[in-house]
């Protein structure tokens, strides 16, 4: 198995470095064991922020039509209780959707790079970045085309062109991050929210 170290991921140059390792090594990949693609926001398309959509999900106000285990992590004050993350789905399960404020996890992982990317894409200082996140493995990498019924695996040779990247997590957000206004209807008939770009999923 071949990992590549976080530090790497944040940097333009990450998949040459990976194929040029993978060349100096002699090693011929098969094909990914797992693929985590994300999103990081401060607010959406709709105009709410990370920190409003995280407690309108908790709060009942919205619902997540896929997905229905899902598992909330926090910390619970004399005052508040501070929602921190929330995990979709079984981590063991081709698809883990995570949803989670990237500040606070910051505020301890000293990972200054991260921030530093943020400002380099002219993020508001002070203002909570949340990030969406699809941990995918095995048949996770595949989905199928609905309209057509083709099986759609992600290409790994692409992982370094950043617009294949922001398709394909448009394309799984649609599915595994549909999120609803709680309109005491069924999920599915509940109006959706304008979190992203749409995407053909």
């Amino acid at each position: 198995h071949v990992k590549v170290a976080n530090y790497w991921l944040y940097t333009n140059k990450w998949f040459d470095m990976l194929t040029h390792a993978l060349g100096l090594l002699v090693i011929n990949p098969k094909h990914p064991a797992r693929i985590d693609i994300c999103c990081d926001f401060q607010y959406l398309r709709c105009g709410l922020s990370g920190g409003a959509l995280m407690a309108g999900i908790v709060q009942r106000k919205f619902v997540k039509v896929h997905q229905p285990q899902w598992a909330v992590h926090g910390i619970d004050t004399d005052k508040h209780l501070h929602v921190n993350s929330i995990g979709f789905g079984s981590k063991q399960s081709s698809v883990y959707t995570r949803f989670y404020n990237k500040s606070f996890e910051l505020a301890t992982s000293g990972k200054t790079y991260i921030a530093e990317m943020w400002q380099n894409v002219g993020f508001t200082e002070g203002v909570p970045v949340y990030r969406v996140e699809f941990a995918m493995q095995d048949l996770g990498l595949k989905s199928v085309d609905k309209s057509t019924g083709c099986c759609l695996e992600i290409d790994w040779q692409r992982l370094g062109d950043r617009e294949y990247i922001e398709e394909q997590f448009l394309y799984y957000a649609a599915y595994y991050f549909d999120i609803r206004k709680a309109d005491n209807e069924r999920k599915y008939r509940c109006t959706p929210i304008d979190l992203f770009a749409h995407s053909g999923m």
